[in-house]
């Protein structure tokens, strides 16, 4: 159709003198006027805290970044430290993620606060 494309979807952070970028190809078509994303800076804490997706009703794709030097993120499917499925190290490239539709994604900072990228595409 006239309306859909297929994306390759990119993004590029710096850091002091440090560029990290990253890029994904989806062979799925979409929609371009209905699509919708978001690109937002925040600080994950040492407490277990909800991922704020702002005006996307799910994600579709989603890339988080680390940008703290020093401390590593943990994300996880529940905000009791169980359910952890992916451990971020500092400084580390963006890691891409699928994903399940209707879940809730919490992120928690191992022993400081951390400043964090996330890049998140709603279908």
């Amino acid at each position: 159709m006239a309306d859909e494309f297929k994306r390759l979807l990119s993004a590029k952070f710096s850091r002091d003198n440090t560029v990290t970028e990253f890029g994904t190809r989806s062979d799925a078509s979409y929609t371009y006027a209905t699509q919708k994303r978001t690109l937002k800076n925040f600080t994950a804490t040492t407490s277990w805290v909800a991922l704020d997706f702002d005006t996307l009703s799910d994600a579709d794709e989603l890339w988080i970044s680390n940008l703290d030097a020093t401390n590593y993120v943990r994300l996880a499917i529940a905000n009791d430290d169980t359910k952890i499925f992916s451990r971020i190290k500092p400084g580390n490239r963006p890691i891409a993620f699928t994903p399940e539709p209707g879940q809730t994604w919490y992120i928690k900072a191992n022993t400081a606060s951390c400043k964090c990228v996330l890049f998140a595409v709603e279908p």
